[in-house]
C-alpha cells in the first residue's frame, strides 16, 4: 500500500554543476582553487538595425545551430560569450589609447547567464600590456610622455635587445634617430638604437618543466623598411591574491633574439602566423629584392637569393628556453599570409592571398615531407586539386646546387595559338608569372616547378587563383569538447579583406562582391583520389580510395557572407562602423561558441575587434567590438587561450603595430570558467601543447621531431 507520507522527490540537479575534466597533467593536485568573485553585467545596445544588414545569410546560419532542451539537461554546460560593447572613436576622442570591454558573462546551455549566478566565479576583466617596442634594454622615464610605459621588470631584464630591434647582417644594431613618442627612423648619421613599432602575428605558449610554468609569447616584427625579425618574449601570467581577492597583471621578463636553422639565412618581414597543435608558431615571410638581400642578410659569396625567402617558417621554444625559426621548405614557397594546422597535426591550411592550399605531411608533427594541394571554389562547393609531393631535404639540395634560379629553368614557354583570344597549344597555359606567352612545367622540373612557383601550378592544374585578400583561418578546434555535448560546429573560417568582382565572378553561385570584406563558413570532411577536381573513378575504385582518404580535414562546401562589412552610405570608401571591415586575422573560441574577428585596412575610423556569438542561445547574431586599437595602428594578430596554465583562467590574445605608435602584444582577461576546477588543463585537444622538459613524463610524447641544425 501506498504510503500516507510517501518520501519528498530528489532535488533537481545543480544549475551550473563543475564540467567533469580529467587530473591535470601540469599543475599538482595541492593547487588551490580559484575564489569567487562578484559578477560581472553585461551592457546591451540596440541591435535592431545592424540586424536588418545581414538578412537571409543570418538566418540561414541560425538554421544549422543545433538548439538545446534547456530544461532537461541533466549536466548544464558552457555555450556562449557576451560582452559589453566598444564604440568607435567618437569626434571628440583622440583615439590615442586602446579601449577594451569591461565586462563580459557566459551563457549556459540551461539557457541562463553567469550574472545570473552568485557562485560564477567571473574575476574584474581587464585589458594589460606586459611590452611595447623600445623596452628591454632601458626604461623611457618621462612620466609627462602618454608612452611611459617600460615597467621596472623591462627596465632590469637580462635582454641583450630591444622589443622590435632589428640588427643587420653583423648582428650589430642599426642606426636611427626616435622621436619623444618613441617612433623610429633608420638614420645612418642618428645616436639611437633603431626599433620597429610593426609588431605582428603573436603565438602565447606555455612551458611546463621541472622549474615549474613559465609563459613565452614569440612574435613577429614584420618591418617594412628592414628585414623584421622573430622575438621571444618571456613573461609572467596573472595570478590571484588569495587574501586581496585582486588579480595581478601580465609582465614582460626578458627580450630573447631568435636563432635560425642553417638552412634559413635569416627570416623577411615574417606573417600570416598561428598556433599549432603541438606548440610551434607557423607563418609565412615575404621575399627581398637584390639590394636588401645584401643590406640584412649577407654581403659575402655565396650570397642568398630571392629563392632563399618566401617559405613556410617555424619558429619554437627549444627545451633550453631558446627561440629558434626554422623554414619547412616541403610546403612551397607560398609567401603565406595566412597559415592553420588541424588537429590531425598533419594538415596544415595556407594562402598567398589569392589560393588557398592544403599540406598533407606524412608523420604529425612533421613539415619535412608531404603532399601539397590547391582548392577550386565554384558555387559552394570545394574540389582539391594536386600540385605536388615534396620532401625538405631535396628541395634545399635544389636550391642551393642551383646558383641562378629563374622561372624558365622549371617552366617551358609556348607563342599564343591565337594571341588576341590568348589560346594555349594543348598542354600549355596560362599561369601568373609571366602571361606573355603560355606554359607548362618542364617534364624533368615538374617536381619543383609546382613548389617553387605554386601559384603558377594552381592555376595551370585548375585551382581558383583570384581569391582577393585571404587574411585569416580559423577552426572551431574542440568540436566535442570536454562533455561531449557542446555546440560541435565542426566548421572552418576563411577572412576575405575584399570580395573583388573577379572573386565573385569566379566564384559563382551566392557570393557577392563586399569591399568591406567577408568572412565564409566551410564544412569539414574526407578527400580522396576519387575526389579529386576532375577525377574519373567507377564504382569499385571509388569504394577502395575512400578507405585511404588523404586527410580527413579537407574543406567540402561552403557559405557565403556568414559576416561581412558594408559600405557607409554617405562615404563609399568608408566601412560601417557597426560591423567588421576588411577582416583579417580570426580565430574561433569553442567552449564559447564564439568567433573573434579583427579589423584590417583603414576604411574605419580605427580597427577593432568584434566577437560572433554561433551559439543561437536567445542572442542577436550580431557583431560587438570588444577592443578597439589606438587611431591609425593595425591590429596584427588574435588568439583565444582557453585555460592557459590550467588555473581556470582563459585570456584573449591582441597583437598590434604599424601604426604612429609604439606597437605592443596585449591581453584581454582573465575569463575565469565557471566549472573549471585548479588542475584541470584542456587548452587544445592533445597533449602537444603545452611544452614538457626533459623531466616531465609526458616529454617523450610532446617533443618536437627534429632538432634544430
Amino acid at each position: 500500500l501506498p504510503s500516507a507520507n510517501p518520501p519528498p522527490p530528489p532535488p533537481p540537479p545543480p544549475l551550473h554543476p563543475s564540467r567533469p575534466l580529467p587530473p591535470s597533467p601540469c599543475l599538482p593536485p595541492s593547487s588551490p582553487s580559484p575564489l569567487p568573485s562578484p559578477s560581472l553585467l553585461l551592457i546591451n545596445t540596440p541591435v535592431e538595425s545592424v540586424i536588418m544588414k545581414f538578412g537571409i545569410a543570418a538566418c540561414l546560419l541560425l538554421t544549422t545551430i543545433v538548439s538545446v532542451n534547456a530544461r532537461k539537461c541533466n549536466t548544464c554546460w558552457l555555450t556562449s560569450l557576451q560582452c559589453s560593447a566598444v564604440k568607435p572613436i567618437s569626434s571628440t576622442d583622440s583615439g590615442a589609447s586602446p579601449v577594451a570591454t569591461s565586462s563580459c558573462i557566459f551563457g549556459y546551455s540551461d539557457g541562463t547567464y553567469s550574472n545570473e549566478d552568485p557562485e560564477n566565479g567571473l574575476e574584474p576583466l581587464v585589458f594589460n600590456i606586459p611590452i611595447k617596442t623600445g623596452c628591454g634594454l632601458k626604461s623611457y622615464t618621462d612620466p609627462s610622455s602618454p608612452f611611459y610605459y617600460c615597467n621596472k621588470t623591462a627596465a632590469s631584464t637580462n635582454s641583450k635587445i630591444m622589443f622590435g630591434q632589428i640588427n643587420d647582417v653583423l648582428q650589430q644594431h642599426i642606426k636611427g634617430k626616435c622621436d619623444k613618442t618613441h617612433v623610429c627612423t633608420m638614420d645612418s648619421t642618428g645616436s639611437d638604437t633603431y626599433y620597429s613599432n610593426n609588431v605582428g602575428y603573436t603565438a602565447t605558449i606555455p612551458f611546463i618543466s621541472d622549474k615549474g610554468m613559465k609563459v613565452f609569447a614569440i612574435v613577429y616584427i614584420d618591418d617594412p623598411s628592414t628585414a623584421g625579425d622573430v622575438q621571444m618574449v618571456e613573461l609572467t601570467v596573472p595570478k590571484l591574491d588569495s587574501k586581496t581577492g585582486n588579480v595581478s597583471s601580465w609582465k614582460s621578463v626578458s627580450v630573447i633574439d631568435s636563432v635560425y636553422s642553417s638552412s634559413a639565412k635569416g627570416v623577411y618581414q615574417p606573417a600570416g602566423g598561428s598556433l599549432t597543435p603541438w606548440c610551434t608558431a607557423i607563418g609565412g615571410e615575404k621575399v627581398p629584392v637584390s639590394q636588401d638581400i645584401l643590406q640584412f642578410f649577407s654581403n659575402k659569396a655565396p650570397l642568398p637569393t630571392e629563392m632563399n625567402y618566401g617559405w613556410v617558417t617555424e619558429s619554437r621554444v627549444e627545451i633550453d628556453y631558446s627561440a629558434s625559426v626554422i623554414k619547412r621548405y616541403a610546403l612551397g614557397r607560398i609567401q603565406a599570409t595566412a597559415t592553420f594546422a588541424m588537429p590531425d597535426k598533419k594538415t596544415v591550411y595556407l594562402s598567398d592571398g589569392s589560393v588557398v592550399y592544403m599540406f598533407v605531411s606524412k608523420l604529425v608533427k612533421d613539415l619535412r615531407n608531404g603532399t601539397l594541394y590547391a582548392a577550386n571554389f565554384s558555387k559552394e562547393t570545394v574540389k582539391w586539386v594536386k600540385l605536388n609531393s615534396m620532401n625538405e631535404s631535396d628541395m634545399i639540395k635544389e636550391i642551393s646546387s642551383t646558383p641562378t634560379i629563374s622561372f624558365s629553368n622549371y617552366w617551358e614557354g609556348s607563342a599564343y595559338l591565337d594571341a588576341t583570344a590568348k589560346s594555349c597549344n594543348t598542354g600549355y597555359k596560362r599561369v601568373f608569372t609571366d602571361q606573355t606567352q603560355c606554359w607548362r612545367p618542364k617534364s624533368a622540373k615538374d617536381k619543383y616547378a609546382c613548389l617553387l612557383y605554386p601559384k603558377d601550378c594552381a592555376m595551370f592544374k585548375g585551382a581558383t587563383y583570384n581569391l582577393s585578400g585571404v587574411t585569416g583561418f580559423a577552426y572551431n578546434m574542440d568540436d566535442k569538447g570536454a562533455t561531449g555535448k557542446e555546440l560541435g560546429l565542426n566548421k572552418f573560417f576563411i577572412s576575405f579583406s575584399t570580395v573583388s568582382t573577379d572573386m565573385q565572378t569566379s566564384l559563382g553561385g551566392s557570393s557577392v562582391v563586399r569591399p568591406c570584406g567577408s568572412v565564409y563558413m566551410f564544412t569539414i570532411g574526407k578527400v580522396d583520389n576519387c575526389t579529386l577536381l576532375n577525377a574519373n573513378c567507377d564504382d569499385a575504385t571509388k569504394a577502395t580510395s575512400a578507405k585511404s582518404p588523404y586527410t580527413s580535414y579537407a574543406l567540402n562546401s561552403y557559405k557565403v557572407d556568414i559576416v561581412n562589412g558594408l559600405p557607409l552610405d554617405t562615404d563609399r570608401s568608408k566601412c560601417e562602423p557597426s560591423l567588421p571591415s576588411q577582416p583579417s586575422y580570426i580565430h574561433f573560441a569553442s567552449y564559447h561558441n564564439t568567433l573573434f574577428i579583427a579589423d584590417g585596412g583603414s576604411l574605419h575610423e580605427s580597427n577593432h575587434v568584434w566577437l560572433l556569438d554561433f551559439s543561437g542561445q536567445g542572442r542577436p547574431f550580431v557583431p560587438t567590438s570588444i577592443f578597439r586599437a589606438p587611431r591609425g595602428s593595425m591590429i596584427e594578430g588574435v588568439s583565444w587561450m582557453n585555460n592557459l596554465v590550467g588555473d581556470g583562467r582563459s585570456y584573449l590574445s591582441i597583437s598590434v603595430g604599424s601604426g604612429p605608435q609604439p606597437g605592443f602584444i596585449g591581453y584581454l582577461g582573465p575569463f575565469t570558467l565557471k566549472g573549471y576546477n585548479a588542475g584541470s588543463y584542456d587548452m587544445l585537444t592533445n597533449i602537444g601543447c603545452p611544452i614538457r622538459g626533459e623531466q616531465d613524463y609526458l616529454y617523450d610524447a610532446t617533443k618536437y621531431v627534429d632538432k634544430l641544425s
